[in-house]
């Protein structure tokens, strides 16, 4: 059973049979409404036991899913063990009618030719006039089946054991799953210890990988890379070439007993997220450390982590840790200006008022704490762009001609000369952008002002 989506809506298709798969079923999700269904596959008694789907290529108003299975040897007196791969498409548009139940056939009725019923969980036409007691769902000359408007499948091929391994001659497949590459459009399948990659266009193998044990996997893999646990192995494979990388995270196992295990896998290739149910201790030595309310240790619980990472903690190949000093949050522009001075002590006028003169800063002096990144200036301060005077402060200890590191703070009293002309509105401004702090505790400006 897998979800799919086509056309904005969500369908769930879903393999149906006794003791057997024969058919393929769609129910609208939104709507918790019955869809359709497939017609026979082609292949009657699959084994249920032994079928994987994926849902595969999706765009505009339709979606595929991929259905592969092998019939049920021996039931009844099958021997065939090749797997069957058929494709089932969905369409969904405005002007799709999907198929709905008509009325139910009746042995003792007459049916012209066109006439439309329903036998057993299928539609029905009428080949022929005057068509009595005939069962539509045995006899093919009175009647058609219908094919539900925008659902069809079709059998892409089939794969035969040796195709993997000689060693399986004879033997049947034990699918463990079966998911869809996007970057390549072919399929990756696990069974009988094997994670092979087929075509599923002319069922021919990619390439093949073998393993102490059949893995178990699902997930998204539109990233190049396809990832689970076995064990204490974390392995990677390359989707497009078959390579397979591994590495045993210190204090994480996955574990398939008691009753939060499991063997399941569930992989994000473009995030590296993996779901799988583990052991974990944060006490081994280089272990990822929990964050998020992760305890120190579980057993048997489902865990994420991400893969070259963080798994609530590091899981990398390197078990150096280290301290980055980082800000996050949002950037912006902090800017503020002295008022104007006014009175006679503060411009040094010595005749009238201290305002209406033409005056100008030479220099500034400044008393800040761990500060870094400020830019001084003079300006009438009404719009930052008007800040057209502000000139980096190049902080660092007294006397010295070079500035000190950007990420080394400044704590103490700063000062030098500053840009600016005679003016009649000449105010000491100042402007810092984030990540940068800034604390002043004291400013000041070494002002001439012109007597009249």
């Amino acid at each position: 059973m897998v979800g799919a989506q086509c056309a904005g809506s969500h369908y769930l298709v879903a393999a149906s049979g006794l003791n057997s798969i024969d058919k393929l079923w769609v129910i609208n999700t939104d709507q918790m409404a019955w869809t359709g269904h497939t017609a026979d596959i082609g292949h009657s008694y699959f084994d249920e036991s032994q079928t994987r789907m994926c849902v595969g290529p999706q765009g505009g108003n339709s979606t595929s899913v991929y259905t592969i299975a092998f019939p049920a040897v021996g039931y009844p007196f099958n021997t065939d063990a090749s797997l069957y791969l058929h494709r089932t498409t969905i369409e969904s548009t405005a002007n799709t009618v999907w198929q709905s139940a008509g009325v139910a056939y009746a042995g003792g009725t007459t049916y012209f030719t066109g006439a439309a019923v329903t036998d057993g969980d299928l539609n029905y036409v009428s080949l022929a006039p005057a068509n009595t007691g005939n069962t539509p769902s045995s006899s093919t000359t009175w009647w058609q089946p219908q094919v539900n408007p925008g659902i069809s499948t079709v059998l892409q091929g089939s794969l035969t054991p040796t195709q993997i391994d000689a060693s399986l001659a004879g033997n049947t497949f034990a699918l463990a799953s079966l998911i869809y590459d996007p970057l390549d459009g072919n399929l990756i399948l696990s069974t009988n210890g094997w994670v092979v990659k087929i075509n599923p266009n002319t069922m021919t193998i990619v390439w093949k990988a073998h393993f102490s044990w059949t893995p178990t996997f699902d997930g998204v893999i539109g990233g190049g890379t396809l990832c689970f646990m076995g064990g204490a192995t974390v392995y990677t494979i390359n989707t497009q070439t078959g390579a397979v990388s591994t590495y045993n995270p210190p204090g994480v196992t996955q574990d398939a007993t008691g009753l939060g295990g499991g063997d399941y896998n569930l992989y994000n290739s473009t995030t590296g997220m993996l779901v799988c149910a583990l052991d974990y201790s944060s006490g081994a030595a280089g272990a990822p450390l929990p964050t998020a309310g992760t305890p120190l240790s579980f057993n048997q619980k489902p865990a994420q982590f991400t893969i070259g990472s963080f798994m609530k903690g590091y899981l990398g190949p390197s078990f150096t840790r280290v301290t980055v000093p980082a800000v996050v949050g949002f950037t912006y522009t902090s800017s503020g200006q002295l008022l104007t001075p006014i009175s006679q002590p503060d411009t040094g006028a010595q005749l009238g008022p201290g305002f209406a003169k033409l005056r100008r800063h030479h220099q500034y002096g400044a008393l800040l704490q761990s500060t870094q990144g400020i830019s001084f200036g003079t300006s009438i301060g009404r719009l930052p762009e008007e800040f057209g005077t502000l000139r980096s402060a190049k902080l660092g200890p007294l006397g010295s001609t070079t500035a000190q590191s950007l990420n080394a703070l400044f704590s103490g009293t700063f000062w030098e000369t500053i840009q600016g002309d005679y003016t009649l509105d000449d105010s000491l401004c100042w402007q810092v952008t984030r990540p940068y702090p800034v604390s002043i505790a004291g400013i000041g400006g070494f002002l001439q002002t012109q007597d009249r």
